[in-house]
């Protein structure tokens, strides 16, 4: 919980103690760095060697199960089956929540998919009473894979602070922006070319990448001597909503593959929030519900470079155009994207599965 990933965690947990109820979190994060937060947090043991975070987190969680004599537990799915036993001699009623199928590559992807299927087959069997997903692409996958009813599954999608993020006045250079994990598998490499191919066509422009993952060290590189790539580790909340204010662009370049496709990412609210036209890779996991919107650019992966270019090239030559989606985007978060939609969602399956 002291990371940017934690943002939707943070915010749901929010809006549950703000409507009255007594929130515990159990997790591995340091004793203490939870103070001033309206929960409280038990610390749990969790091994810094890849492979046994979600093991030792279990060992150390079951230690408080016995503890436990009412209330609703949400499990991340990576300790569901290690807890499950656990949970039912308590009594305890328990839901799945996934955030994310597995997203590593190679062996840890491999090890991961058996530990994620027995998640949600708990929810099958009635082991766990149901399970949340971020979308409702990842809940048909869900159905459609290990065959939970529709009816057992909730979508959380991802919202935003809207106080916290709005817009200002963007930056005199047009500035595309991304910010998140800086790994390979999520296209990043994409966007070094895609600024070299804006800049050639004559246009001003800059690229932001905000984050860390195995992708960083490259960047840095490539950045190197240039004024138009900066590569910046992860930073303080505070400081991105600042980044995202004055950018005129936000990008999405997670490919058509694996969870991408089952996202609702959380960037894309924000950008949104922000009043940030987007481009991106055109799927399931970075499109609207709703349809098409006119502030949103979603290109075939094959075309990411040429296609994106061009519109990027179009919008930078024209203020009022850029100004005109700055508002429509806005205006969209306004309607559809505050945090409240996800609470309201989740507090209906607490008050559903404690009667």
């Amino acid at each position: 919980m002291t990371d940017l990933c934690s943002t939707t965690q943070k915010n749901l947990a929010n809006g549950l103690c703000q409507r009255g109820h007594q929130l515990t979190i159990y997790n591995g994060d340091v004793a203490g760095t939870h103070q001033g937060n309206p929960w409280i947090h038990q610390p749990l043991t969790q091994s810094r060697i890849k492979g046994f975070h979600a093991l030792s987190l279990a060992n150390s969680a079951k230690k408080y199960i016995t503890k436990i004599t009412n209330g609703i537990a949400i499990v991340d799915w990576t300790l569901a089956s290690k807890l499950s036993t656990s949970l039912s001699r308590q009594n305890i009623t328990w839901i799945v929540m996934d955030r994310s199928p597995p997203a590593d590559s190679g062996i840890f992807s491999m090890l991961q998919w058996p530990i994620w299927k027995k998640a949600w087959h708990l929810v099958l069997k009635d082991k766990a009473q149901s399970g949340f997903t971020v979308s409702s692409t990842h809940s048909r996958f869900v159905a459609d894979k290990v065959g939970v009813s529709n009816d057992n599954i909730t979508a959380l999608e991802a919202g935003v602070n809207l106080e916290l993020f709005h817009p200002k006045t963007k930056a005199k250079q047009f500035t595309l922006l991304y910010h998140g994990r800086l790994d390979k598998n999520r296209g990043i490499l994409l966007l070094p070319l895609l600024i070299n191919k804006l800049i050639k066509t004559g246009i001003n422009a800059k690229l932001l990448l905000i984050g860390e993952g195995d992708a960083f060290s490259e960047l840095q590189k490539i950045a190197k001597g240039r004024n138009d790539l900066d590569v910046l580790s992860s930073i303080p909340q505070s400081q991105l909503v600042e980044h995202l204010a004055k950018a005129h662009v936000g990008l999405l370049p997670m490919p058509e593959s694996g969870v991408w496709t089952l996202a609702s990412p959380l960037k894309r609210s924000e950008y949104a929030a922000s009043g940030l036209a987007i481009l991106g890779i055109d799927h399931s996991g970075h499109r609207f519900e709703g349809g098409e919107v006119e502030w949103m650019k979603l290109v075939s992966q094959e075309q990411f470079l040429t296609e994106g270019a061009n519109w990027l090239k179009m919008l930078a030559n024209d203020n009022s155009k850029l100004e005109q989606l700055k508002l429509q985007a806005r205006q969209y978060a306004e309607e559809n994207m505050s945090w409240s939609h996800s609470i309201d969602a989740l507090e209906k399956v607490l008050n559903s599965v404690s009667r």
